[in-house]
């Protein structure tokens, strides 16, 4: 006989909450927006320069850069290796790749190139020998198996435009065929200048936003500041099962002018986080902006964009109504879930702030422990608890499913970790697995906890 679930209980513990940064960019000069055979300020010349010789580098991850059969040399496992066409040692071959890639970049290289239990590099006879097999599939520009074949005669390069420039930047858009036989796609590049003089490529063949959705993250930016402007746009998501409509997620490089120290400067806001993004959604081929905000290091553009539809940070812990697409979850500000009379209680709990509190609004079979807050003006919810049976989770359980529907939908749940205790048998599913159960970390930890078993 099945045995059924009475209770469902959503919690989350806030440990850390994450500070806004700024950080300092150089005075730009004026844009460019000529084609490659107007080229006043050399910026077009630059990228074509720079690009054939990052190429050149680039072939060393891939096969293409291998010598003839001819020069193959075969060892005793029957691994045939191939000389290097332009490098005869693995510290020029490095070298190289830091004189074009910034270093990020030039890691990636690195990552797949000098790690792992195969090597793809030996060194012999003064002679850089490659194994393409270990190779083949990585990309010479993004360290990902999307364009291991890109060369230099798949950018459409009449259609190459300085979009931005500064005294150490400069960002491009181009036409790249790598759809082909399909239609173009117009990507971005971004040349740094860096304090030894040299310019390398930080990004590259990134997909860029369209116009109109450019227009509308500088329309969002100059309503706090007239002189803001986007520098690119580059896609970083696009989902079409969070909603009814297509959410795309794009990073987005931008400054706005300020006065430091009595002169006019330029800094790149960051809104929270280590990267800005604009959120859209898409409906009919038009754009509609939903917000734009910082992601943190390890964060998701799918976060992002659930967080932009929805107000939550993640779908996993929150729940939806039969009969209705809204979500309501840990750190929503929507509390006002049901049409049902409520009653709200004020908690003497402990504050971060003047003016804040904790309180609980309770439904008929349904409870939140809310926190306020002054500066914001908004709640929020803490955890939610559940006995009635007309809310799921987004994976589709709910109060009245058996235990093997739960451990089926979240595959995840190792009911050792969490032992019965005084409210009886449980079952657990965390964002972090085993945070709770002693594991330290600095993190938010967000749990399901199923009772009544």
């Amino acid at each position: 006989m099945k045995r059924f679930f009475d209770a469902l209980l959503i919690c989350a513990i806030l440990l850390l909450v994450p500070a806004g940064c700024t950080s300092r960019v150089p005075q730009a000069a004026s844009p460019s927006q000529s084609p490659l055979q107007e080229d006043p300020g050399g910026y077009l010349a630059l990228f074509r320069e720079r690009y054939d010789i990052a190429q050149a580098v680039a072939d060393h991850y891939t096969a293409a850069g291998c010598g003839g059969k001819e020069n193959a040399v075969t060892d005793e496992k029957g691994t045939v290796w191939y000389p290097c066409v332009h490098y005869s040692s693995i510290t020029e071959l490095r070298a190289a790749t830091r004189a074009v890639f910034s270093e990020e970049r030039a890691q990636g290289f690195f990552s797949v190139a000098f790690s792992g239990s195969e090597p793809a590099y030996r060194q012999q006879d003064g002679t850089l020998l490659q194994n393409p097999g270990v190779l083949f599939d990585a990309s010479p520009w993004l360290g990902e198996d999307l364009f291991e074949d890109l060369g230099i005669e798949f950018l459409l390069l009449d259609t190459l435009m300085v979009k931005q420039s500064g005294e150490d930047f400069v960002s491009y858009t181009v036409d790249c065929q790598f759809t082909y036989p399909g239609d173009p796609v117009n990507v971005g590049f971004l040349l740094v200048r860096g304090e030894d003089g040299i310019w390398r490529f930080g990004t590259c063949f990134e997909e860029t936003a369209p116009a109109e959705a450019e227009d509308l993250a500088l329309q969002y930016l100059r309503e706090n500041n007239q002189e803001a402007r986007v520098i690119r746009m580059w896609l970083i998501g696009r989902y079409n099962d969070i909603t009814d409509t297509a959410v795309e997620v794009y990073g987005l490089d931008c400054q706005v002018q300020v006065m430091n120290q009595g002169e006019l400067d330029w800094l790149s806001p960051c809104f929270g986080g280590d990267l800005s993004c604009a959120v859209f959604s898409l409906r009919d081929g038009e754009y509609s902006l939903l917000t734009v905000k910082g992601l943190s290091e390890g964060d998701e553009p799918r976060d992002a964009a659930v967080e932009a539809v929805y107000g939550l940070a993640d779908l996993e812990f929150s729940l939806c109504r039969d009969f209705s697409r809204a979500f309501w979850g840990i750190g929503g500000h929507t509390i006002n879930l049901l049409s049902e009379d409520f009653l709200d209680e004020r908690l003497d709990y402990d504050v971060y702030y003047e003016g804040d509190y904790w309180f609980c609004r309770s439904y008929p079979g349904l409870s939140l422990l809310c926190y306020y807050s002054s500066e914001s003006g908004l709640p929020s919810i803490y955890s939610i608890d559940l006995t009635r049976d007309d809310f799921t989770t987004c994976r589709g359980i709910r109060v009245g499913s058996s235990r093997e529907d739960v451990q089926n939908a979240y595959p995840e749940i190792r009911p050792e970790h969490f032992p019965a205790d005084e409210w009886g048998d449980q079952l657990v599913y965390e964002s972090i697995p085993g945070l709770s159960a002693g594991t330290s970390s600095i993190s938010i930890l967000k749990t399901i906890r199923w009772f009544g078993l």
